[in-house]
């Protein structure tokens, strides 16, 4: 029986590339991060206005819209459920569309709260 890893939450952004990128500078880091924390929110809510309003153009272009500053922070799961949307809305897949909007708002909560505790230890 492997060994279970007991209270470790798997992050939901991997900085590390990041990281790289900024080589040491501070101020970019806390530019991307703070940029990050301030747009998805906003990205967020008109993800879940397309979504109320049944446009499923907006939603898969508000998906599109949401995958790049995603990718940047390394959120992979988000990421992989943005392509998905996208996908989905334009082959008009709509099943897994609507669970997959929560799932990205949760993220996009989760990975504000953890990117909030990284500009803390920036700073």
């Amino acid at each position: 029986v492997p060994a279970q890893k007991l209270n470790t939450i798997e992050p939901i952004c991997d900085l590390t590339t990041l990281h790289q990128k900024a080589d040491g500078d501070n101020e970019y880091l806390k530019d991307i991060l703070s940029s990050y924390v301030s747009e998805m929110p906003i990205y967020a809510k008109e993800l879940m206005e397309a979504k109320n309003s049944g446009n499923y153009v907006i939603m898969g272009a508000q998906a599109h819209k949401m995958r790049s500053p995603a990718a940047l922070l390394g959120a992979k799961e988000m990421v992989k459920l943005l392509s998905a949307i996208e996908k989905d809305c334009k082959e008009n897949k709509v099943e897994n569309i609507f669970d997959n909007i929560d799932k990205v708002i949760k993220l996009v909560s989760d990975s504000i709260a953890e990117i909030n505790k990284e500009l803390e230890w920036i700073n």
